[in-house]
């Protein structure tokens, strides 16, 4: 997203920033958990490995307005591992996605903060731990043409408290 052209004064970034010109105040760390329900895990049974991912059925997730699908990633034998694995659902929000784990859809790979009610609760179950890729920072960007108003710092502010209690 261009913000200028999106007049768009702040805007939050998951992952390491390439060198954009924009100001950027990291307010966080995420990671990318893989998960399933219990329903859908009773039926088709526990992965053990990233490997073992090929036999299930998986929810796949799409980034709004580029269609660019999210490709699973996983540190084996100290190496980051790119899958890309065909999906029985693809969703390109968030929420649909962890839904659709819950729902025993299929496994779903989503941020740490979007499962957390889910895996406190029961309704997911954390896979794969040991295969888990290190967490990425979360960053809150503007162009540093513009200095942020006082709403925008209050809500930066907000992210920031609301980020570490996750």
């Amino acid at each position: 997203m261009d913000l200028v052209t999106e007049g768009v004064d702040l805007a939050i970034r998951i992952g390491h920033l390439p060198d954009s010109g924009l100001v950027a105040t990291r307010i966080g760390w995420t990671g990318y958990l893989m998960c399933g329900s219990p329903e859908y895990l009773a039926t088709a049974g526990m992965p053990g490995h990233p490997d073992d991912l090929v036999g299930h059925q998986l929810v796949g997730f799409v980034t709004p307005d580029t269609a660019v699908r999210f490709t699973y990633r996983f540190l084996v034998e100290g190496a980051s591992r790119t899958m890309n694995l065909p999906a029985r659902l693809v969703v390109d929000d968030g929420e649909a996605l962890v839904d659709a784990g819950v729902r025993a859809v299929g496994l779903v790979m989503a941020t740490d903060y979007l499962v957390a009610k889910h895996l406190d609760d029961g309704s997911l179950i954390r896979l794969l731990r040991d295969f888990e890729m290190p967490s990425v920072p979360i960053s809150v960007v503007h162009m540093p043409s513009r200095n942020p108003t006082p709403a925008a710092r209050a809500f930066v502010s907000m992210l920031r408290r609301q980020i570490g209690k996750t």
